[in-house]
C-alpha cells in the first residue's frame, strides 16, 4: 500500500519484482473499511471519501507493470465497508420503523454502518468498481470479506428477518458476486479457511466451481453462484 501514493516507488517494486522473475503483482485496491487505495473515477467513491487524489491512476499502475512484464491482479474487499454507507443511507443495513441507519455498535461506542449486500445501491457501486479495476487491465480481481456483519437477536428485530434467513442471506452474497462474476473475467473468491471451517463463508458450497486448498487458505474460482 505504501507504494500507491508513489510512482517511483511502486517503479522501483515492480523493477525488483521482475529482476527476481515474478511474473504478477497484487494490489490491495480495496481495503477494509472501505478505502480505495487508488484514484477512483466513480463518483461515488469519490464523494464518499473512499478515494483520494492524490492516490496514482489504474493507468498508472497497470502501465507500470506491464511496462515491466508483469501481469496485475487486485485484492477486493467487498461487503467489510463503513465509508460507502456512512454517506450513502441506501447502501447501509437501515432501522425498519425508522429508516435510520443501522450501527455495528452505540453511536457514542463509535458505531459505524456496514454496506449492505441486500441493496442494489450498493451491489451497483461494487459493480461498478470492479469493472473500472478489469477495464483498467488488471486480470484478476481476488473478492473478499463477502460476509454480514455479527448481529445480535436485538439487531435482526431492528433491521428484520432477511439478516438472519439463511437462504435470504445466501442469496444476496449470491447476487453480489454473480454481478461481479458476469461482469469482470478473471473474478476470483477467496476467503480464510478458518473461516469456512467455523461456518463464516455462507455459500461455500454453491460459489466454487473449482477449488483449491493450502493449509491456510481457499480460492475458488466463480462461474456462476446460484
Amino acid at each position: 500500500e505504501d507504494d500507491m501514493t508513489d510512482l517511483s516507488a511502486l517503479e522501483q517494486t515492480a523493477v525488483s519484482a521482475s529482476n527476481l522473475g515474478y511474473t504478477a503483482l497484487a494490489f490491495p485496491l480495496k481495503i477494509v473499511g472501505g478505502t480505495l487505495t487508488y484514484a477512483s473515477a466513480v463518483d461515488a467513491a469519490n464523494i464518499s471519501g473512499a478515494t483520494q487524489e492524490d492516490y496514482l491512476t489504474l493507468a498508472q499502475i497497470t502501465d507500470l507493470a506491464n511496462e515491466n512484464g508483469l501481469e496485475c491482479m487486485a485484492f477486493f474487499d467487498m461487503l467489510n465497508d463503513q465509508t460507502y454507507p456512512a454517506v450513502y443511507q441506501d447502501g447501509a443495513y437501515t432501522i425498519a420503523d425508522s429508516g435510520l441507519r443501522w450501527l455495528d455498535m452505540s453511536f457514542e461506542g463509535g458505531g459505524k454502518p456496514w454496506i449492505s449486500p441486500f441493496s442494489p445501491q450498493a451491489q451497483s457501486y461494487l459493480l461498478s468498481l470492479a469493472e473500472e479495476i478489469s477495464n483498467s487491465g488488471f486480470t484478476k480481481l481476488f473478492c473478499t470479506d463477502l460476509i454480514f456483519p455479527n448481529f445480535y437477536d436485538s439487531d435482526v428485530s431492528y433491521i428484520g428477518d432477511s439478516v438472519s434467513d439463511p437462504a435470504q442471506r445466501a442469496n444476496a452474497l449470491a447476487s453480489v458476486l454473480n454481478g461481479i462474476a458476469e461482469s469482470v473475467s478473471g473474478t476470483v473468491y477467496t476467503f480464510d479457511f478458518m473461516e469456512a471451517v467455523n461456518g463464516r463463508v455462507e455459500v461455500l458450497d454453491s460459489v466454487c466451481s473449482e477449488k483449491q486448498y493450502d493449509r491456510r487458505r481457499a480460492v475458488c474460482y466463480i462461474r456462476r453462484v446460484l
